[in-house]
């Protein structure tokens, strides 16, 4: 007998709210319309500083360092559930959430624009391929992005938070914060060397 997420039990508990993660689910579509259409106007126009402000968004390294520093915060918050470190947290995922957002809109529009140049260097089928392994591998960076949004909508009430804090049992509190307080260094740690150069 297939298991079913009893949505009733978390949105009794404040982990699921359908109107209020709805309209979450808004701001992200919005904000991935608008790098949409950036990345389309940077390629129709001859707007230089339009095309290079689209060009230094797309890194993923400031994504990178909002989301860890936020989840690092949200991790600390769950052994110590003080409202101002659950503040820290929803504003640092709250931006990762925004930047990822836009970078998923501007990346989806490069690959539409780019699509008639690789077919007539690769072929059709080729490019079929590579444009199906770029969009699955878009989709689950815009998942990672929804999850930060998650967490960013939980951490918005900071003192409603804290008492759903509370409410967990202590061993579900602490293995969760580790996890949050040491992927997100481990991650920190190791983008030097994986943006580092070759020699």
């Amino acid at each position: 007998m297939k298991r079913q997420i009893n949505f009733a039990w978390l949105e009794a508990r404040g982990f699921y709210n359908p109107p209020e993660l709805r309209e979450h689910a808004e701001s992200y579509l919005i904000i991935f319309g608008i790098g949409f259409i950036m990345l389309l106007l940077a390629e129709v126009s001859n707007m230089r500083y339009l095309a290079n402000a689209v060009t230094e968004g797309l890194g993923p390294g400031f994504w990178n360092y909002l989301g860890s520093m936020g989840i690092m915060a949200l991790g600390i918050a769950l052994v110590v559930p003080a409202h101002w470190l659950i503040n820290v947290a929803h504003h640092f995922l709250s931006a990762a959430f925004s930047t990822g957002a836009w970078m998923g809109g501007a990346i989806f529009g490069g690959l539409i624009i780019q699509t008639p140049d690789a077919v007539s260097e690769y072929g059709m089928a080729r490019a079929a391929l590579l444009g199906s392994l770029m969009i699955a591998a878009l989709v689950i960076c815009l998942a990672l992005n929804a999850f930060v949004g998650y967490l960013s909508w939980l951490t918005k009430h900071g003192d409603a938070f804290g008492m759903r804090i509370d409410n967990l049992p202590s061993k579900v509190r602490f293995t969760v914060a580790i996890f949050f307080a040491l992927v997100p260094v481990l991650a920190l740690l190791t983008m030097p060397l994986q943006t580092q150069a070759p020699t």
